[in-house]
C-alpha cells in the first residue's frame, strides 16, 4: 500500500511502511531537472531514521538514455558506500510489473543544502566562507572522487548543484545518473554533464575516450566559482569562453577534434588568445572578503588552478596529486569546523571530521556489455527489466 502526497504539484507515492517515520504533511521542495523531482522529508522525533531526500525519476522511460541513467544511478548508489558520497537508503516502485513500470523512487539520506545555493547566499554584509574554508570542501570532494576512481567509476557531472554541505561542514557528492565505468579502450558517451563544467574531451566533436581527469577540470572550475561567486565558463559558447580564459588549446588537442570546420574555428580563436592570469582575475572579480587570502596564497592557488584547467588532460594533475598539492596541504589550515557558519558554531559535538581510514573493500565496477537492439521500444523494455530486477533485490529497511 502507498500513501500519495504532493511536492510542488508533483504527486509522490510512498510505501505505508515508511510514512510513520517522516512528516509527509510538510514536505520540502529541493529541485527539479531533467532527472526528475527531489523533495526533502523531515524525520519525526520518534523515528531512528535521518531526514531523507526523495527523488522521483521523471519520464525515466521516455528514452533509452534516461532509462539507462536511472539504472546506473540505482546500481551505483546501492553498491557503494563512502562518507562523502550520498548515503543510499532504499529504492522502490509503486507499479506492479516491469511491463507497467513508469515510476521509480530513490531514497537517500538528506545531505544538506547544495553548494550553489550556499555560494549565492554569500554577501559582503553576511558571509560564512573564506578561501580557507573552501579547502576542506575540496579535500572531501577529492576524497569522494578518489574512492570512485578506485572502483573504476567517473562521476562526469561535478558542479556546485551536485555537492551538498551540512552545517557541520560535511560535504556529500550527489547525483550519479551520469556516472559510469572508466574504460579508455572504448568510446564513451559524449556531452555528459553540464556544459559550463565539462572538459573538452567530453564534447561530441572530440575523440570520446576520456578518464577520471575529466572530473579534475570540473574541480578547477568549481574552485574559481567559489572565489568569485560566478560561473567561470558561463556563455552561449562555453568552449570559446574557455579559450579566452585558459589560452590556446594546442595542436595536440585540436588534432583530436573530428569536425574540421569546428577545428579551424577553434584554432583561429586559440591563436588570438593568451592564458589569463587567474590571480589578476580574482583581484578584479573575486569576492572582496577573499582577496586577502588570494594574495597571501597566490602562488599555490595559481599552481592548483593551472594543474586543473588544462585542455590537454595529460597536463592535468591526478586526484592523488591534487590531494597532495601545497594549496591543500598548507600548514595552519583551519579544521573542518571552520566551514560552519558562525551562527551554527555553538555545539561542536557533531562537527564533521574526515576519516583517513582506507576502506577494506572496494566494489570494483565493470563496464556494461554493448547490446544491439531492434528498436527503441526494445531498448527501453530491456532497461525496465534490469531496473525491475534490481529493485526486487533491495530490502526495505523501514
Amino acid at each position: 500500500d502507498f500513501k500519495d502526497f504532493l511536492i510542488r504539484q508533483n504527486t509522490f507515492h510512498l510505501p505505508q511502511s515508511i510514512t510513520p517515520h517522516f512528516n509527509i504533511d510538510r514536505p520540502l521542495f529541493l529541485g527539479k531537472g531533467g532527472y526528475g523531482v527531489v523533495g526533502h522529508l523531515n524525520s519525526l522525533r520518534s523515528s531512528p531514521f535521518p531526514d531523507i531526500a526523495l527523488k522521483k525519476f521523471d519520464g525515466a522511460f521516455l528514452k533509452p538514455k534516461t532509462a539507462q541513467r536511472c539504472f546506473r544511478e540505482l546500481q551505483l548508489l546501492s553498491r557503494i558506500q563512502h562518507e562523502n558520497i550520498v548515503n543510499f537508503l532504499f529504492a522502490f516502485t509503486p507499479d506492479s510489473s516491469h511491463e507497467s513500470l513508469q515510476n521509480v523512487y530513490l531514497l537517500t539520506e538528506y545531505a544538506g543544502e547544495d553548494l550553489d545555493k550556499l555560494i549565492q547566499k554569500e554577501t559582503l554584509a553576511r558571509h560564512s566562507y573564506d578561501l580557507k574554508d573552501f579547502k576542506p570542501m575540496l579535500i572531501q570532494l577529492l576524497n569522494a572522487i578518489q574512492f570512485l576512481n578506485s572502483a573504476k567509476v567517473i562521476h562526469r557531472d561535478l558542479k556546485p548543484q551536485n555537492i551538498a554541505i551540512k552545517s557541520n561542514g560535511k560535504l556529500t557528492l550527489l547525483d550519479f545518473g551520469l556516472a559510469r565505468v572508466i574504460d579508455t579502450q572504448r568510446d564513451m558517451t559524449s556531452n555528459p554533464g553540464t556544459v559550463y563544467y565539462r572538459a573538452i574531451e567530453c564534447i561530441n566533436e572530440y575523440e570520446s575516450r576520456y578518464d577520471e581527469r575529466a572530473d579534475i577540470w570540473s574541480i578547477g572550475a568549481i574552485l574559481c566559482e567559489m572565489i568569485t561567486g560566478s560561473i567561470l565558463f558561463e556563455s552561449k559558447h562555453p568552449l570559446v569562453k574557455a579559450i579566452s580564459i585558459c589560452g590556446p588549446m594546442g595542436e595536440k588537442v585540436l588534432s583530436k577534434i573530428n569536425n574540421m570546420e569546428m577545428r579551424e574555428y577553434l584554432e583561429k580563436k586559440s591563436n588570438a588568445c593568451t592564458r589569463m592570469n587567474f590571480i589578476d582575475h580574482f583581484e578584479k572579480y573575486g569576492r572582496s572578503w577573499m582577496k586577502k587570502d588570494v594574495r597571501r596564497e597566490k602562488e599555490n592557488l595559481r599552481s592548483f588552478i593551472d594543474l586543473t584547467l588544462q585542455f590537454d588532460r595529460n597536463r592535468r594533475m591526478t586526484v592523488n596529486q591534487a590531494l597532495e598539492h601545497p594549496f591543500l596541504q598548507e600548514k595552519g589550515r583551519l579544521p573542518f569546523w571552520s566551514c560552519i557558519p558562525l551562527s551554527s558554531r555553538i555545539d561542536q559535538s557533531d562537527i564533521y571530521q574526515s576519516s583517513s581510514a582506507v576502506p577494506s573493500e572496494v566494489d570494483v565496477f565493470s563496464e556494461e556489455d554493448e547490446i544491439m537492439f531492434e528498436s527503441i521500444e526494445a531498448e527501453i523494455n530491456y532497461w525496465k527489466e534490469r531496473i525491475w530486477e534490481h529493485l526486487s533485490r533491495i530490502p526495505n529497511p523501514f
